[in-house]
């Protein structure tokens, strides 16, 4: 009687991850849990392995980037086109932090200060640097809405809609 009651909890644990693991594979979510996992596998392996540090291998991009923060920015120009230019710059920056290697979670990359602003600033002239630069298609959400006085923006990344936010 003991066995069978055991062997059911497997089962019903086996069926629960299961489908836990269909779960994840429709929302999309397996790939940041395998880097996620696939990460502390490497910093465990790291610390448990007693090489020298010229042997040790580096860590993927998207590990490394768990331990950086915010990075406050300021913006002095007062050129509506030199802001676009320098938020086009901060945003394509985010991008390579964390949506060209799909970090898989939020990330807040920068906060911007514009300081002074002598004409507006809208989100088709910022999208226009970008294509200018050879990003044109570029997966931006723009929330700042126009900017036409001195602001505070935050620039980061959405893992869900996987998409640069300016807000």
């Amino acid at each position: 009687m003991k066995g069978l009651a055991l062997e059911s909890i497997a089962y019903m644990i086996l069926a629960l991850v299961s489908i836990a693991l269909i779960i994840m594979i429709v929302t999309g979510r397996l790939g940041p849990a395998a880097k996620s996992a696939y990460c502390n596998f490497l910093k465990g392996l790291k610390s448990l392995l007693p090489l020298p540090a010229h042997m040790r291998t580096s860590m993927p991009a998207y590990c490394t980037q768990e331990v950086a923060g915010i990075e406050p920015v300021v913006i002095n120009s007062r050129d509506s086109a030199a802001i676009s230019r320098d938020l086009a710059a901060y945003i394509a920056a985010c991008w390579a932090k964390t949506g060209k290697v799909n970090m898989g979670k939020d990330f807040l990359c920068y906060e911007v200060t514009i300081k002074y602003v002598d004409s507006q600033v809208t989100e088709d002239s910022v999208l226009q640097v970008l294509v200018d630069e050879g990003f044109p298609n570029f997966p931006l959400l723009w929330l700042a809405g126009n900017i036409d006085s001195p602001k505070v923006l935050s620039v980061g990344y959405e893992a869900d809609i996987q998409r640069i936010v300016v807000q």
